[in-house]
């Protein structure tokens, strides 16, 4: 909600507002100073408001991601801990910290895309379709119809490049595990003199 605020005003309103300062000013002598300095206000008023929105949004998404990040820390190594002991005898320790650690991790992404990203994107959106629906409705409807062929487009693209983010991330998980068993055991590969064979692997996998 305070997002909302913030991106409307910095995105949608103070645009306009410029827009009816710029046009009192430039209407010449006629133009009363005592609406410049209404606009002029309102253009503080803004300003402050979008910067003391935009804190309030940064301090609880702050709170919010570390209260979410520690108990989705918890609840992962919970529901790891009740596998079997097969699956850790087939998974490399290293490559189940990986998983661990992206699953988490990736609630930060997933959270920033949708406020920063996609919510923004849509407020602004918005707000700039009814403004330019009331000043010129063929431009907006020309934007309009831009906007869903980019949408289209992103949609067909996003999907098209699932499955290699699904790849990378398997294999990425592959290759910490690898390095994570290789320093773990350092000692007996020196022991044993089985270095090139490690490095081998993990070029490999690499």
């Amino acid at each position: 909600l305070v997002s909302t605020v913030a991106i409307f005003l910095a995105g949608v309103y103070q645009p306009v507002v410029y827009k009816n300062i710029i046009n009192t000013i430039s209407s010449g002598p006629i133009a009363s100073p005592s609406v410049v300095w209404h606009w002029f206000f309102i253009l503080l008023a803004v300003l402050l408001g979008n910067s003391i929105a935009w804190r309030i949004c940064d301090f609880t998404f702050l709170h919010l991601k570390t209260k979410a990040t520690k108990e989705l820390a918890d609840t992962a190594l919970e529901n790891v801990l009740k596998h079997s002991r097969k699956c850790f005898a087939d998974n490399y320790a290293g490559s189940l910290v990986a998983k661990h650690y992206r699953f988490i991790n990736e609630l930060t992404i997933i959270t920033e895309n949708v406020i920063f990203s996609f919510w923004f994107t849509l407020v602004v959106l918005i707000g700039i379709m009814t403004v330019l629906f009331q000043e010129n409705s063929l431009l907006a409807t020309v934007f309009l119809a831009w906007t869903f062929v980019y949408i289209t487009l992103s949609i067909i693209f996003a999907r098209r490049q699932i499955p290699y983010d699904e790849r990378r991330a398997s294999v990425g998980s592959k290759v910490t595990g690898i390095l994570s068993d290789i320093v773990t055991n350092v000692f007996s590969i020196k022991t044993f003199s089985f270095m090139r064979g490690e490095l081998g692997n993990f070029s490999k996998a690499t």
